[in-house]
């Protein structure tokens, strides 16, 4: 048993456990035992365990932060949505779009298109990179470089310009950028992935159907895009993601193709549905060998407590821990002490870490 023993009150306490959980995990098709899936794109809201199944993770910024940190101290590279030349009216970094940066309107998803030359966006722009990077992420994950450059050519330099800003700024921050093919030449010297979205699939908004690009001069394209990233990738060292979506209903068929021309290329490969708020059943939920998360507790002046990190979170290792047929393991606190106790082969390592740390005293470990 492990007790951490609070003497003085008023301490907040950054705890970080890594519990070491036993067990296969649970990989099929082209993944074998104890590898994890190459990345997942996910915007939904809710947690889902095999998020720690994936080595790279591009997420919504808004994403719960303690998961954000949770995934990040699990080892998975975590990436914030930003876009670099449109706005939804969500981003918390825009408190209001001024019309003299709006030059178009994009239906489909119901977003503002900006002057990406403006200095006032690459201004917000910029608070946004920081905001995604106070929230714990690893990396960010530039969308719309397409809209940026083919559809406003104007914008070309001005948008490398930002992407060449934000490695200036934030040297060990990873980037991934979506598309921008015309680009890529000068992009792939800042980046670190580049993102090939509708990679032979797309979602048809005016049909409402999920379709493969069947025109020879798509195929074409499609062809001609993927040897260039290939090559470029390879002379400047970026990681290529691809892409598809597909029917959630029906895509076992279309998985299997879609792994197969991706493999052709070396192209690392996630598929989902066109709103990417859910990980479809063919990524099969794992469990992590050895894997860490953050608890935030405060303890306060009335010896009370409260875990500030999701408690979801530490019940959901609590609960791998009783997988085990342990005889005890549970949380509790008795006169401000934290607790974690635990019977039998598990391992539960624990290492204190103090925030203000000249503001306490008489902090003491103490193992049993």
């Amino acid at each position: 048993m492990i007790v951490l023993r609070v003497y003085r009150n008023s301490v907040y306490l950054i705890i970080l456990a890594a519990l070491l959980v036993y067990g296969n995990m649970l990989f099929e098709g082209a993944y074998g035992e104890n590898e994890r899936y190459p990345f997942v794109v996910y915007y939904g809201s809710e947690w889902d365990d095999r998020l720690l199944c994936f080595n790279t993770a591009i997420l919504s910024p808004l994403f719960n932060e303690a998961y954000v940190r949770f995934l990040s101290a699990a080892d998975v590279d975590t990436y914030g949505y930003i876009s670099i030349s449109t706005v939804g009216g969500w981003e918390p970094w825009v408190s209001k779009l001024p019309d003299e940066l709006i030059v178009g309107w994009w239906g489909e998803w119901e977003e503002s298109i900006v002057n990406v030359s403006h200095l006032l966006w690459m201004e917000i722009f910029m608070k946004g990179i920081d905001w995604i990077k106070n929230r714990g992420f690893r990396g960010v994950f530039i969308d719309n470089l397409d809209m940026a450059i083919d559809c406003y050519p104007q914008f070309l330099e001005d948008t490398i310009a930002l992407i060449k800003m934000v490695r200036e700024r934030y040297p060990d921050m990873k980037i991934i950028v979506n598309r921008g093919f015309e680009a890529v030449e000068e992009v792939g010297n800042y980046v670190d992935g580049v993102l090939f979205e509708c990679f032979h699939t797309f979602y048809n908004f005016t049909s409402g159907r999920y379709e493969w690009f069947r025109g020879e001069e798509d195929r074409e394209y499609i062809e001609v895009i993927s040897e260039k990233l290939m090559k470029e990738s390879r002379e400047r060292g970026f990681r290529v993601f691809a892409l598809s979506y597909v029917n959630p209903e029906d895509y076992i068929e279309d998985y299997v193709k879609l792994v197969e021309e991706a493999e052709k290329f070396d192209f690392e490969i996630y598929i989902s549905d066109v709103y990417l708020d859910m990980i479809l059943d063919c990524y099969k939920q794992t469990i992590i060998p050895y894997t860490e998360f953050f608890l935030t507790l405060e303890v306060t002046d009335e010896g009370e407590w409260r875990v500030e990190t999701d408690e979801e979170i530490m019940n959901y290792y609590i609960e791998k821990l009783r997988e085990l047929n342990l005889e005890n393991v549970e949380v509790d606190t008795e006169d401000g002490d934290v607790i974690i106790r635990s019977e039998g082969e598990a391992e539960i390592n624990i290492s204190l870490g103090l925030s203000f740390s000249n503001h306490f005293e008489d902090i003491s470990r103490t193992q049993v």
